[in-house]
Parts: structure tokens; C-alpha cells; sequence
């Protein structure tokens, strides 16, 4: 009866290393990928970082645009009116100047943006529907309020990016950890290696 020694493997058994098998994951393969990965993602925590400066970018843009619709609320008119009335097209009044200059502001961070508030300003029962430095109530009010859904937006989606840059750092202090045990064994491997020839 054939002997079977538990140690070798058998043609049913795979060895735990396959050195016949070019594909082998090998320790430089192993550092490659770590370093790959620690490449993508510091590439992710830099993407992050930039997307909070922009939302910190708009969020000032936008936090300008309340400042004028709060001074617009705070010159009471009559009949329901605010702001002072000029001739279309000339001489325009200064918040509205400030106000379009904030949507240029958000523009040069994100046209995307810039260009759907700009539009939805301009629409009937908001703010810049007619430029003529005089405005309903009503207006300034419908126009607060859409800034204001505009910040809750930004504040949901600057939390959203905060969790995932959480994950991300988890991810790459992984693959540092990875990384450092990975050289650690290889060294005490040349170390060993080092010795035994010494002997």
C-alpha cells in the first residue's frame, strides 16, 4: 500500500504555491497592486477635497444672493412692492447687480448649475423675472425660499461626500497596513535567507 505524506500535495490537493503557474500572485505583484490601489485611492480623497471647495464655493455665492433678497425684504414698499423702480435695461439697481454677479460666481465653479439657477431666477414669480428694480414681495419670498432648498442640497450633499471620504481613508489605511506587513515579511524572509548562507 502506497504511503501518503500529508505534507506533499497530491494530484488532488493544490499546493499552496504554484510556482508552475506564471499568473502566480508573486510578493512584486502583490506591491504593485498595493501601490495601484493606494494610487486610485488618494486619487479619490483629492477628488473629495476639490468637490467640498466647490460646494464651499457656491455655498458663499449663494449665501451672497440671501444677503440681497434679505435687504430687498427689509425695504418695505407699497402694495406689496420692494425695491426701487428703474428704467429696464439702464442704470440697474446694485442688488441685482450682486445677484447676477453671485450666479457668475457659481457658473465659474459649476456652469451646470450656474445656468439652471440662472434660468430658474429668471422665471415668472422669482426675483430676476423682470429687471426693473422693483419687485412683489411674493417674489423675494419665492426666491429665498428656492436659495434655501439650494443650501439644504448642498449641506445633504457635503455629508454625503464626508461619509464617503471616511470610507476611503478606512480603504487606503488598509492597504498601508497591507503594505507594511507585506514588506516586514519580506524582509525577515531576506533576513533569514541572509543567515542561513552565513552559517
Amino acid at each position: 500500500m502506497t504511503q501518503i505524506n500529508p505534507l506533499m500535495p497530491t494530484s488532488t490537493t493544490p499546493s499552496l504555491i504554484d510556482t508552475s503557474n506564471p499568473n502566480a500572485l508573486t510578493s512584486e505583484g502583490l506591491m504593485m497592486y498595493l501601490q495601484t490601489r493606494l494610487t486610485s485611492l488618494d486619487d479619490q480623497i483629492n477628488g473629495v477635497f476639490q468637490k467640498q471647495k466647490n460646494i464651499e464655493g457656491v455655498r458663499k455665492a449663494l449665501m451672497k444672493i440671501q444677503n440681497e433678497l434679505e435687504k430687498l425684504e427689509d425695504d418695505k414698499g407699497k402694495k406689496g412692492l420692494v425695491g426701487t423702480k428703474h428704467e429696464v435695461g439702464k442704470d440697474e439697481a446694485e442688488y441685482e447687480k450682486n445677484i447676477k454677479a453671485a450666479i457668475e460666481e457659481i457658473k465659474a465653479i459649476d456652469p451646470k448649475l450656474g445656468a439652471q439657477m440662472e434660468k430658474d431666477l429668471n422665471e415668472k414669480g422669482q426675483i430676476m423675472f423682470v429687471a426693473d428694480g422693483l419687485y412683489f414681495t411674493a417674489e423675494v419670498g419665492a426666491s429665498k425660499e428656492y436659495v434655501n432648498n439650494m443650501m439644504k442640497q448642498l449641506e445633504s450633499s457635503a455629508q454625503l461626500e464626508m461619509i464617503g471620504l471616511q470610507s476611503t481613508m478606512s480603504a487606503r489605511q488598509t492597504a498601508i497596513q497591507l503594505a507594511t506587513n507585506l514588506i516586514s515579511a519580506l524582509n525577515k524572509g531576506t533576513d533569514s535567507i541572509a543567515a542561513n548562507i552565513g552559517r
